[in-house]
């Protein structure tokens, strides 16, 4: 059975907070109903856990950015309605978290 996790992006403090949510009593549900807002949205971004981990061991979150160390392709992570899925490829031992959309939007820009 796949790990349920997440890590959350806030928009409004431009890092992620998991270390917030780590340790405490604090729901997923009370920290997005008492989120900041920014240009009136949520500024809270939850990104799941896909189960999988990169030929390093590192997690991989919807939201990453991954690189195939066979042909340098680049790709972000993103769920679609069953699945976690990447825009180039599925191959995922040969792949390495390189960034995620939110702090290496310019990784994308090929």
């Amino acid at each position: 059975m796949r790990e349920i996790k997440f890590r959350v992006w806030d928009y409004h403090s431009n890092k992620y907070i998991n270390d917030y949510i780590t340790g405490t009593s604090l729901s997923l549900n009370d920290l997005f109903k008492n989120g900041s807002r920014v240009n009136g949205k949520n500024s809270l971004v939850f990104e799941q856990y896909t189960g999988l981990k990169d030929c390093n061991g590192v997690e991989i979150y919807e939201g990453d950015i991954l690189r195939d160390n066979r042909f340098g392709y680049v790709a972000k992570v993103f769920y679609d309605e069953r699945n976690a899925n990447v825009e180039i490829f599925e191959v995922w031992v040969i792949c390495e978290v390189i960034g995620n959309i939110h702090e290496n939007q310019e990784l994308l820009e090929v």
